[in-house]
């Protein structure tokens, strides 16, 4: 399955996060209304790193200015959207924001969202199944598997960082908990009893202690 037999209703919401730096990646996730407001879960539909996993896990530069890695993170995004403005969630701090900007994308800083609460918001949406992941991303899935969170629930610790350039751009996006655009309860239940089959249950392959109570 790859991201050209998606079948997502029109008025899906797509958002964006972003982490720019040496290794920079963006996340594209589509927000899915379920049958009811409470079951509306985060669909990771799209990852563009400009770096790979090779070997034992090392990570490799795809040696890509920060334009052309622009350009491909606005390509990617308006196979989606294309009828929108391309405008990430980033840190505060990020600096490629000239850059970025003759890209036609537009940086919005995810200011009031310090990494310890991107690290609480993220924990909620994994031990809620809150979040997936569509079964072509590559990057993403191995990034998770290996994070290593506080080992107890709250917002007191931040997630151990490391090679997790495009897990950051997804945790920004789910510290804003995006909401699905209002719809008819009976567009709900077809969707989702049509697609939700499809995609995978984000979480590690195994039982990690790292994410606290199962």
């Amino acid at each position: 399955m790859t991201r050209d037999d998606l079948k997502l209703p029109s008025h899906t919401t797509f958002v964006m996060g972003l982490h720019a730096g040496r290794f920079a990646s963006a996340v594209i996730a589509a927000i899915i209304p379920g049958r009811t407001p409470e079951e509306d879960f985060t669909l990771a539909v799209d990852e563009i790193p400009n770096y790979q996993y090779v070997g034992d896990g090392q990570i490799e530069s795809l040696n890509l200015t920060t334009t052309q890695w622009g350009d491909t993170v606005v390509d990617h995004w308006r196979y989606f959207a294309p009828s929108t403005y391309p405008m990430p969630w980033c840190d505060p701090e990020t600096t490629f924001t000239k850059e970025l900007r003759r890209c036609k994308m537009r940086l919005r800083r995810n200011v009031k969202r310090s990494p310890e609460l991107r690290t609480q918001v993220a924990r909620e949406y994994f031990h809620s199944n809150k979040i997936k992941l569509a079964p072509w991303l590559g990057v993403l899935p191995v990034e998770l598997f290996s994070a290593k969170w506080p080992e107890t629930d709250g917002g007191a610790a931040e997630r151990e960082t490391g090679r997790d350039y495009t897990l950051s751009a997804l945790e920004h996006i789910l510290s804003r908990r995006p909401r699905p655009r209002t719809q008819p309860a009976e567009a709900r239940s077809t969707f989702l009893s049509n697609y939700l089959r499809q995609f995978k249950r984000i979480g590690p392959r195994r039982v990690d202690p790292h994410l606290g109570a199962q």
